[in-house]
């Protein structure tokens, strides 16, 4: 049950993240909104894993958690260059595999999974498809670039999940803190881009920041009970953002959008029948 509940935070987390980022994206744009939340997370989370934390000793644990970094803003850049060759539903439909993806990485790497764990991951994969679901793009023709940027994305994103688990010296914090830092020097190149939001923005900026740091860091440390598990419940982020968009912004859930949400509800009751 331990690593049931910290993916289900993670997605919370993440989810309203999401939600609430998008909102400043739009305002502001995609590359002035990856540089400020990528900088207000390493201003969050550095003073937090120095005053809690030990630096990591091993080169081993730097290096892994810097590749998570690396692999993270490789996925938001291809979802950025997904959603301007096609709708954003769709482009985040296909990133939000990346839970999957990760989930056969780690068995791939040796993972096990009980069988019954491994149904409910299915039918909790099949949940999040229909719930992130567009209804007004389900006939929208997509472009083959546009496909290959959000599976780039899926792959990158769930590379970060198999990853950022196997600094297996380095605390959640720590790493982090390495890998949110080596995003910000990756962004460094979008600077110039950069607009400060208007006034009312900025507890947006700052909520979608914090909560996505925090949901990264609670996703490693469930992790350590098990990559396929997590790597699937926390990309429930999509389920979660179209939820939240309904609630804070009215934006409607279609009948498929609703059926993704019962079926990821049975999937995680399975889930927790299975003893996970």
């Amino acid at each position: 049950m331990t690593g049931l509940a910290f993916g289900l935070a993670a997605a919370l987390l993440w989810g309203l993240s999401a939600a609430v980022g998008g909102r400043v994206a739009r305002a502001i744009g995609s590359r002035a909104s990856i540089v400020l939340t990528t900088s207000v997370c390493m201003i969050v989370i550095l003073p937090a894993a120095l005053l809690s934390d030990s630096v990591p000793h091993r080169l081993h644990d730097w290096l892994v958690a810097a590749a998570a970094g690396a692999f993270y803003i490789i996925g938001v850049v291809c979802w950025t260059r997904g959603v301007t060759r096609a709708s954003v539903g769709l482009v985040t439909t296909l990133v939000s595999t990346d839970g999957a993806v990760a989930a056969v990485l780690a068995v791939a790497l040796g993972e096990s999974i009980s069988r019954g764990a491994g149904v409910a991951l299915a039918i909790v994969v099949v949940g999040i498809l229909l719930s992130t679901r567009s209804t007004s793009v389900e006939h929208e023709s997509i472009s083959p670039s546009a496909i290959a940027y959000g599976l780039g994305g899926a792959v990158a994103f769930g590379a970060v999940f198999v990853v950022s688990a196997h600094a297996g010296e380095a605390s959640a914090l720590w790493v982090t803190t390495i890998g949110r830092g080596v995003a910000m020097v990756l962004v460094l190149p979008m600077v110039r881009h950069v607009r400060l939001p208007a006034r009312p923005l900025v507890p947006l900026l700052l909520f979608a920041a914090v909560a996505d740091v925090a949901g990264y860091t609670i996703y490693i440390v469930g992790s350590r009970h098990g990559v396929a598990t997590m790597s699937v419940l926390t990309s429930q982020y999509a389920l979660i953002a179209a939820i939240a968009g309904r609630v804070l912004y009215g934006e409607r859930l279609s009948r498929t959008q609703r059926l993704g949400v019962v079926t990821t509800l049975v999937g995680v009751g399975v889930l927790a029948i299975a003893g996970t």
